[in-house]
C-alpha cells in the first residue's frame, strides 16, 4: 500500500468494505485511523455499548482534535468511498497535507481472502442455497416479485441480507442480463433466477436457470451450450491461470452462441459483490489461491435467456460454494 503518515476511513450510514476488512465487522458510523505504530477505531457515542474483543477507552475530545494532533504530512483515504463533503471536512481539518489515494491498493490487498474469510463466504452461499432450494422445493408464484421475495424472506430468516437485488427475469426478460424484477406474471420459458446472500458482510453470488413449463428443443439446447461452456471455464480455474485464458476458453466452448454472451466472464467477489480480480477477455490479473471469483457465462438472444453463474475458491481443485443442481430444473 502506498506510504502515507496517517491513512483515515470513514463510514457514515453504511458500512465502508474497506474499514470492514481491518475491523472483522461491518459497521456505521465509525472512523478508522491506520498509522506506522497502531490502528484506532473511534466509534460514536451510540454504539458505545458494543462489546468489542480490543481494548477500548472513552474519548472526551471530539474527533477532529485528535487527529490534528497527528500533523501528517501525507493522509491516505479511499477516493471511491470519500464523498465530496467529507473531503472537504478532512482538507479543514488537515489543510497541509497531501491526500493519497489508498483505495486501489486496499481493493488489492483483499483480492486474497484469508481462511476466516473463506469461512463466512462459505456461510453465505450456504445461506443463499438453503434460501433457493427452499423457493424450488415449494414453486408455486404469480409473479417475479413473489420469486424475489420468498429468496430474500428466507435469507433473512438465516441472519443475511440480499447482497445485491435479486434478479428474477422470466421469458423474454431473461434475454436482458441485469432485468429489473417486475410484478408481472411469471411467463412460460426460461427463467433466470440470479441471486445472493450478505453474511457479516461478506457476499455470494450464483445464477441459475429454470425452465417455467415444458422447454423447447432450442432452450434445452442453449442452456446445455452455456452448460457445458461453465464447466470448461471451472476446469481451468486454478493458481497462475490468466483470467483471459478463462474467458478466451468459454467463448470458444460457446461457439456461434459466444456473439450473444454480452458480458465478462466473471469478476472478484467478498466484502463487495464485484472486486478484483476481473475476469474478462481485457483482464491482466493472473489467479491466486484463495482468491474468489464468480463464472457466469451466458447467452441472450430474445425470447431465450440463459445464465448459470458459481462463486469459486481458486485452489489447485476449485472449490464451488454455490453447489446448487445444475440440471434444467422444470416446474410448471
Amino acid at each position: 500500500m502506498k506510504k502515507t503518515d496517517v491513512t483515515l476511513l470513514i463510514a457514515d450510514e453504511a458500512p465502508l468494505s474497506n474499514i470492514t476488512y481491518h475491523a472483522g465487522v461491518p459497521l456505521t458510523h465509525v472512523a478508522l485511523c491506520i498509522t506506522k505504530e497502531d490502528k484506532k477505531l473511534y466509534i460514536s457515542p451510540l454504539d458505545a455499548g458494543k462489546k468489542f474483543n480490543i481494548p477500548s477507552r472513552v474519548l472526551t475530545t471530539p474527533l477532529p482534535d485528535i487527529l490534528k494532533q497527528l500533523k501528517p504530512r501525507s493522509v491516505g483515504i479511499d477516493f471511491e468511498q470519500t464523498s465530496v463533503l467529507r473531503f472537504n471536512r478532512l482538507k479543514k481539518t488537515f489543510p497541509r497535507a497531501k491526500f493519497v489515494d489508498v483505495g486501489p491498493d486496499m481493493e488489492k490487498m483483499r483480492m486474497i481472502k484469508r481462511q476466516d474469510e473463506l469461512d463466512i463466504l462459505s456461510e453465505a452461499a450456504r445461506i443463499a442455497n438453503r434460501a433457493y432450494t427452499k423457493m424450488l422445493s415449494t414453486f408455486d408464484y404469480k409473479t417475479e416479485a413473489d420469486v424475489k421475495a420468498f429468496l430474500e424472506y428466507e435469507m433473512a430468516k438465516q441472519g443475511a441480507t440480499p447482497a445485491f437485488p435479486t434478479i428474477v427475469a422470466s421469458g423474454e426478460h431473461a434475454a436482458t442480463p441485469h432485468h429489473t424484477t417486475q410484478q408481472t406474471r411469471l411467463n412460460k420459458g426460461l427463467c433466470v433466477i440470479d441471486f445472493g446472500a450478505s453474511y457479516k458482510g461478506y457476499c455470494s453470488d450464483c445464477t441459475r436457470t429454470i425452465a417455467i413449463g415444458t422447454p423447447t428443443t432450442e432452450q434445452k439446447k442453449v442452456y446445455s451450450i452455456v452448460r457445458k461452456a461453465q464447466e470448461a471455464a471451472l476446469y481451468r480455474v486454478k493458481p497462475g491461470v490468466k483470467c483471459s485464458v478463462l474467458d478466451a476458453v468459454t467463448r470458444k466452448s460457446l461457439g456461434l452462441w459466444n456473439k450473444h454472451f454480452i458480458h465478462s466472464l466473471g469478476h472478484g467477489i467478498g466484502l463487495d459483490v464485484h472486486e478484483l480480480p476481473n475476469v474478462s477477455a481485457k483482464s491482466k490479473d493472473i489467479l491466486q489461491k484463495n482468491m474468489v471469483i464468480t463464472i457466469e457465462p451466458g447467452a441472450y438472444q430474445s425470447p431465450i435467456g440463459v445464465r448459470i453463474e458459481d462463486t469459486v475458491v481458486v485452489q489447485d481443485k476449485p472449490k464451488v460454494l454455490t453447489n446448487l443442481t445444475k440440471e434444467l430444473v422444470v416446474v410448471k
